[in-house]
C-alpha cells in the first residue's frame, strides 16, 4: 500500500498535483498563453481516460508489479524528454504520448485495485491510505516545487524527478509489490480459505457492468467531481496571480488543496466502512460547493486559503467509488469496472482550457467558479440517486 502511494505520487504529484505552478513559466519560456500550455492537461487526461480500460484489465489479468513497473519506466521516459522540450508542441505531444500511460499503468489503476483485493472489512480506509500519494504530494511537492521553481527551473525539476523514480521507486516496486495468491492465503483480513474463495469470484461481466444504473450514477458523479477539482486546481496559480497573491502564497493554497484531499480520503474513507458512502460523499461535496462559493469574491490569502482548503475535502471522493466498485461488482472485476469508469475523466479533463478560457474572455473567475459551483452541487445529486446498501460487513 505504501509503494502504491509512493507510486501514485511519482507518476502524478509532481507534473498534475503540482501542474497549475508550472503555467506561468512554461508560459513565459515558450511563449504561449496559458491556455494553450493547460492543453497538456487535457490531452494527457484524455488519452490517460482512454487508456484506463486496458490498464484495468491488465490489473485483473497480469502481475501488478509488472505492471506499474512499465508504467514507472515510461514516466521516466517522460521526465528526461519533457525536460529537453524547447516548443509548446513538444510538451502537449510528450503529455499526450508518454504521460497518460504511465499514468495509468504506473500507479492509478493498478493501486486501487491491489488494495481492493488485500483488504474487504476496511477496504475505504485502506483505500483512503493508499490515495496518499495523490493528495499528499499535491500537500509536500507543492511547497518543494513552488519554491525550487524561481531557483533550478522546471527542466531541472524534471530531471531529478526522473532520478527519484529510477532509483527510489522502480526498486521498491520490484521488492516490495506482491500479488495476491489464493494458495498462499494472503489478505490482511482473510483467512486462506476466504482468500481462495474470493479470488475465484470473478465479479459481473462486462455486459453486467455496462448496464448497472450504478455504474453509470459512479460515472457520472466521476465527471462532476472532476471537471471541479481539475477545473479549480489546475488554475488555482493563475487565481492566486489575479488576486494579487505572491508565488509563495499559492504554493500554499496548493499544499492546502492538496492537504484538505488528503484529510477527507482518510475520513470519508473511515467514515463510508462504519456509515455507508451516500451520506459521508454528500457531506464531502457540500463542503466543496461552500468553498468554491467563497472563492468567487474572496479577494485575500486568508479568505482564498479557507476556500481552497473547502474546495479540497471533495478529493476523498474517489475513494468511496472504488470501495463501492469492488462491492457492486466483485473483486474479480473491480479493475475493469474502474477502468470503464475512467474513460468518464476524458469530458473531465477538459475543464483546465475551459476555466482559463471563461477567465481570459470575461476578465474574471467569477464565471467559471459559479460553473464549478453547479458541477459539484449536481455530484451531491447523483449520491442522492444511488443505491448504496449500506457499510460493508465483517
Amino acid at each position: 500500500m505504501g509503494v502504491g502511494a509512493l507510486a501514485q505520487a511519482t507518476a502524478y504529484g509532481v507534473i498534475f498535483s503540482c501542474f497549475s505552478l508550472f503555467l506561468p513559466y512554461w508560459s513565459h519560456d515558450l511563449h504561449v498563453p496559458i491556455s494553450v500550455m493547460a492543453v497538456c492537461y487535457t490531452c494527457s487526461g484524455a488519452i490517460y481516460a482512454l487508456s484506463a480500460p486496458l490498464a484495468g484489465i491488465a490489473a485483473d489479468r497480469f502481475s501488478i508489479r509488472l505492471q506499474m513497473t512499465v508504467g514507472m519506466l515510461i514516466m521516466i521516459a517522460f521526465f528526461l524528454l519533457a525536460s529537453q522540450a524547447r516548443a509548446a508542441w513538444q510538451l502537449i505531444a510528450l503529455f499526450s504520448i508518454l504521460a497518460p500511460f504511465g499514468l495509468s499503468f504506473g500507479g492509478m489503476i493498478p493501486t486501487p485495485v491491489l488494495v481492493a483485493r488485500w483488504f474487504e472489512r476496511r477496504r475505504n480506509l485502506a483505500l483512503g491510505l493508499s490515495f496518499f500519494g495523490l493528495s499528499g504530494a499535491g500537500a509536500l511537492l507543492a511547497q518543494i516545487i513552488g519554491r525550487g521553481l524561481p531557483v533550478v527551473g522546471w527542466r531541472t525539476i524534471f530531471l531529478i524527478a526522473a532520478g527519484f523514480a529510477a532509483l527510489v521507486t522502480v526498486p521498491l516496486i520490484l521488492l516490495v509489490i506482491r500479488n495476491p495468491r489464493a494458495e498462499e492465503g494472503l489478505g490482511f483480513e482473510r483467512s486462506a480459505a476466504e482468500a481462495r474463495e474470493v479470488a475465484e469470484q470473478e465479479g459481473v461481466t462486462t455486459r453486467q457492468l455496462l448496464m448497472s444504473t450504478n455504474f453509470w450514477i459512479m460515472v457520472a458523479l466521476m465527471v462532476f467531481v472532476n471537471f471541479s477539482q481539475f477545473g479549480y486546481g489546475v488554475n488555482l496559480a493563475p487565481l492566486a496571480e489575479s488576486r494579487g497573491l505572491s508565488v509563495g502564497e499559492t504554493a500554499t493554497l496548493l499544499s492546502a488543496l492538496g492537504l484538505a484531499a488528503l484529510v477527507a480520503t482518510l475520513l470519508v474513507g473511515a467514515g463510508s466502512d462504519k456509515l455507508g458512502a451516500r451520506p459521508v460523499m454528500i457531506l464531502a461535496l457540500i463542503i466543496s460547493v461552500a468553498g468554491l462559493g467563497l472563492a468567487i469574491s474572496a479577494n485575500s490569502f486568508p479568505l482564498l486559503l479557507l476556500a481552497t482548503t473547502l474546495v479540497g475535502v471533495a478529493g476523498g471522493a474517489a475513494v468511496p467509488i472504488a470501495g463501492l466498485m469492488a462491492r457492486e461488482f466483485g473483486v474479480g472485476a473491480v479493475g475493469r469496472a474502474m477502468g470503464f469508469a475512467t474513460v468518464s475523466i476524458v469530458l473531465a479533463v477538459t475543464a483546465p482550457p475551459i476555466v482559463a478560457y471563461m477567465r481570459e474572455t470575461t476578465g474574471g473567475y467569477e464565471s467559471p467558479l459559479l460553473l464549478l459551483l453547479v458541477l459539484t452541487s449536481m455530484a451531491a445529486a447523483c449520491m442522492l440517486a444511488f443505491r448504496d446498501h449500506g457499510p460493508t460487513r465483517g
